[in-house]
C-alpha cells in the first residue's frame, strides 16, 4: 500500500504493509523502508541508519525500526508493549499537533 509520510520536508511517499501492534487500539501502524532520519537516529551516520520503520499511518510517527522487516516489526512491539492505550493515544495527539504546528510554519 502507499502511505505518505509527513517530514519537515513535506510528505513522502513509501511503500508498506500493516502491521498490528498491541496497546494501539483502533489505531493503524505499518512497515516500510526507512527513507527519513528520526530524532531517535541521533548522531548515527548515515550508513549507520536502520534499512525499515514501522510508523503510524495518520501521523508518520515512527514506533520501531532494524534492519530487516522482522527486527523492525519486532523493535515496534517491543516499544508498544512497554506503553499503555492511554500513552500511545497521548503519544498520537502530540504528534497530530506536531503536524499542525509544522502545516502553520510552511503556510
Amino acid at each position: 500500500m502507499r502511505f505518505h509520510l509527513i517530514t519537515d520536508g513535506g510528505p513522502v511517499e513509501v511503500l508498506g504493509d500493516l502491521v498490528e501492534l498491541p496497546n494501539s487500539d483502533a489505531e493503524q501502524f505499518f512497515v516500510h523502508h526507512a527513507v527519513v532520519r528520526s530524532e531517535r537516529d541521533g548522531d548515527l551516520d548515515d550508513d549507520e541508519l536502520p534499512l525499515f520503520a514501522v510508523s503510524h499511518v495518520g501521523t508518520g510517527f515512527r514506533v520501531g525500526a532494524g534492519d530487516t522487516i522482522d527486527e523492525a516489526i519486532s523493535h515496534a512491539r517491543i516499544v508498544m508493549n512497554s506503553k499503555t492505550p492511554k500513552e500511545v493515544a497521548l503519544a498520537i495527539k502530540r504528534a497530530k499537533a506536531r503536524i499542525q504546528v509544522m502545516g502553520a510554519a510552511a503556510a
